[in-house]
């Protein structure tokens, strides 16, 4: 697949930072940059498919499949002390911004209250491991989205953080956490991109779950168009 490179690449697939294949772009505004406006590419339709089927190869490999609690317990440790150091220079909470929209329901949703990122508490998604979507609602705090993941990961589930464009620069320090905790290859994705794409991840026929994280849960979980 063609990609196209921005300067600024905010596609975090599988646990690596790649370009996308869109010429979708959202601009940052300076006093969010402390610079001039950034312009960042979004993802598209065929990097969705991406990340689904780097996640499936993910969470049902051998490597995965056969971890041990003890194991898991390692990644999620690292990926929490990750979060934390981070936070500490983080100048004030980083919060998903809102889309002026509501969330999906298709299959089954687990909904899930804010936590602290060492509440590293399971989904209980039904019927096992998958690919599970992680949809933040507008206002969440960034740690209550990595204790999503870590929590995802205890299930022995790969994730896919599905986030509005206006939340990019959140994602790309979700990004940068999880690169640094070196989670294993191919187990999370962090995807900020318009509500048609947000829309085509949410209702993937290859997605298991969709977990809506965040303080406000309460928003319908059926997408306006």
């Amino acid at each position: 697949m063609h990609r196209t490179a921005p300067d600024h690449p905010n596609l975090f697939i599988g646990g690596r930072w790649v370009a996308t294949s869109s010429n979708d772009r959202f601009e940052i505004a300076p006093n969010h940059t402390g610079s001039g406006t950034v312009s960042y590419l979004l993802p598209s339709f065929l990097d969705v498919e991406d990340a689904v089927d780097v996640a499936h190869l993910a969470c049902h490999g051998a490597a995965w499949v056969s971890a041990s609690a003890c194991e898991r317990a390692a990644v999620i440790t690292k990926l929490r002390d990750t979060c934390h150091r981070h936070s500490l220079r983080w100048a004030g909470p980083a919060l998903v911004a809102g889309d002026k929209g509501a969330y999906v329901s298709g299959g089954a949703v687990v909904r899930m209250q804010p936590g602290t990122a060492g509440d590293c508490k399971s989904l209980a998604v039904p019927g096992g491991p998958g690919v599970v979507v992680v949809v933040p609602t507008p206002g969440t705090p960034t740690i209550d989205v990595v204790t999503a993941i870590a929590a995802g990961l205890a299930d022995g589930c790969a994730v896919i953080v599905s986030m509005p464009a206006e939340s990019v620069l959140t994602g790309r320090q979700i990004g940068d956490v999880l690169a640094e905790a070196g989670v294993p290859e191919g187990l999370v994705s962090v995807l900020c991109s318009t509500r048609s794409v947000s829309r085509y991840l949410q209702t993937h026929q290859d997605i298991d779950h969709v977990v809506v994280v965040g303080a406000d849960t309460s928003r319908p979980t059926s997408l306006v168009a």
